[in-house]
């Protein structure tokens, strides 16, 4: 394998493959990094899968055992009750004081196993403290309940031509003070033939809203002005451009910050479509608002079907 110098103290790193970032619809190819840095390991108990953290935690249980029933092992007659030379009888002992429960069958009764196992039940009650700890980290954190439309649409609206996004929320509390912001990052190139990748914040017709209850559509104005002037569908996917939209806010009934975000590849990009309507009024003209038609876009008359 490959190493390569890192830094003035001459450290030797190892190259690491490429790894896909899913975001949305997007992979973001990442090199020079692990999807988990095991040298953080707290920041890593709280980003990997819930598999992941059960089967660590489940290792860390059985190893620990492992260790200290090895340990008694090695001064025979330490611990009362305990069968000579079974290794067995010693890691559910071990089981047994690391989560001090003490059944009183077996116990220590030499200077050896006395203090062996003070150590461990002190391992054991530092180790359930910072797993608790980890755990209400995992479980309390808020997680909006955001989903977007799997498409952005751009069509005339207003007698303006707009890139929209929309997404609903699917909890039936409110999202104060949100904030949507769309993010466009595509190559360019210089007037001396370089390319390179430039980032834009496409300005909104809507930014922000005090209140979100059910649905949002954030729309921006495609002018003079915009960066996707009189570009059309082939251009975006020549350009390899990638749209981002993130939503954050404060959940109502947690009364914390959520955040949202979905990303777009030019495919998923509806030249001369709008989206479908989800509200209707009832006879008693009340609103309905169908959160399933989320997804739903039409094909719209105008100039816009192949560019913009």
């Amino acid at each position: 394998m490959v190493k390569l110098r890192a830094g003035s103290g001459q450290r030797w790193r190892h190259r690491r493959r490429p790894i896909a970032v899913r975001v949305g619809s997007l992979d973001l190819i990442t090199v020079g990094l692990s999807r988990y840095d095991w040298t953080d390991p707290y920041y890593t108990a709280l980003d990997i899968p819930w598999r992941w953290f059960f089967a660590a935690v489940l290792a860390y249980q059985f190893l620990a055992n492992a260790a200290f029933a090895s340990l008694y092992m090695i001064q025979p007659g330490s611990i009362a009750n305990l069968t000579p030379g079974s290794w067995t009888e010693a890691f559910f002992f071990s089981v047994e004081t690391f989560a001090t429960v003490g059944y009183g069958i077996m116990a220590p009764v030499t200077t050896y196993g006395h203090v062996l196992a003070t150590v461990e039940i002190f391992t054991g009650l530092t180790s359930t403290a910072v797993i608790t700890g980890v755990l209400f980290v995992r479980l309390s954190r808020p997680r909006s309940r955001i989903v977007f439309a799997r498409n952005m649409v751009v069509g005339p609206s207003d007698g303006k031509t707009t890139l929209s996004a929309r997404f609903v929320n699917h909890r039936t509390n409110l999202i104060y003070d949100a904030e949507v912001r769309l993010v466009l990052g595509m190559r360019d190139q210089t007037a001396e033939g370089h390319f390179f990748w430039h980032t834009y914040e496409l300005p909104l017709a809507l930014a922000q809203a005090r209140v979100v209850s059910l649905f949002f559509a954030a729309s921006h104005v495609i002018d003079e002005n915009s960066p996707l002037h009189r570009m059309t569908a082939a251009d975006l996917e020549a350009a390899g451009a990638q749209f981002l939209v993130t939503v954050s806010g404060i959940d109502a009934t947690l009364a914390a910050p959520v955040h949202a975000m979905q990303g777009y590849r030019p495919a998923d990009v509806l030249f001369g479509h709008s989206f479908g309507d989800i509200v209707s009024i009832d006879s008693d003209h009340r609103p309905h608002i169908d959160l399933r038609r989320v997804h739903e876009v039409a094909p719209v008359r105008g100039d816009v079907a192949d560019g913009i």
